[in-house]
């Protein structure tokens, strides 16, 4: 995980990126909550794709577990460095930032996707979010391309 983020974060600064949508689909959802917490007065907004949702202190394996399935149940997915360390990041940074949650209806992970949509609708993944759903499987880039696409737009 933390070589996945200091790729990101190098990109980000070797570059000078700035105003720049972060965009993260399922493990990926982990990635840009610590990129952006890590650059946000260099992120305009972000978008999770049927993503992982992570609190501070928190794994892939411990998102997916939040919601209800055994991460070793899940097919293709070992208990590999990147997805059981844990996520440090200060959600503070995160507040003014727009955030667009777009979960999979038909996805195999509507389990977990689930208790994002949960936490978005209580208020506990904090402000500025905005949800929808999509009637597609785990990877809507490949079928609903232009849907996504004009999310990406949006921010």
């Amino acid at each position: 995980f933390s070589d996945h983020l200091d790729q990101i974060s190098d990109l980000i600064t070797g570059n000078d990126l700035r105003n720049i949508v972060l965009a993260g689909h399922s493990y990926g959802g982990m990635i840009i909550t610590a990129a952006a917490a890590r650059h946000a007065e260099r992120v305009r907004g972000m978008l999770y794709v049927d993503a992982a949702l992570p609190d501070p202190g928190q794994s892939l394996f411990d998102v997916i577990a939040a919601g209800g399935v055994d991460p070793l149940s899940v097919e293709g997915l070992e208990s590999d460095a990147p997805y059981v360390e844990k996520v440090e990041f200060d959600p503070s940074g995160l507040t003014s930032i727009p955030k667009i949650y777009l979960r999979c209806t038909r996805s195999e992970f509507a389990a977990v996707t689930q208790s994002a949509r949960q936490r978005i609708a209580a208020g506990t993944a904090g402000p500025n979010w905005t949800y929808t759903e999509l009637p597609s499987w785990h990877v809507p880039m490949a079928n609903m391309p232009h849907q996504v696409g004009a999310l990406l737009a949006a921010l």
